[in-house]
């Protein structure tokens, strides 16, 4: 009979490692979105964002240009 790739011993190792890494990622994966939710919310009430970009790069465009 061949030997097991691990004993239980590694593979509980190796699972809490995979545990850790999961829910490390899950946790900075929430902050990120928490963030960006605060910069530009993407549900609700749209609020032209391409807009205001335009009309301020126009207006640093005119300042840079008098």
């Amino acid at each position: 009979m061949d030997k097991p790739p691990m004993t239980d011993e590694e593979a509980r190792g190796v699972h809490s490692l995979a545990m850790l890494t999961f829910v490390g990622f899950a946790f900075f994966a929430a902050i990120a979105h928490y963030l960006c939710w605060q910069w530009r919310p993407w549900l609700g009430k749209p609020l032209n964002y391409g807009v205001a970009e335009l009309m301020d790069a126009a207006q640093h465009a005119t300042r840079f240009l008098s």
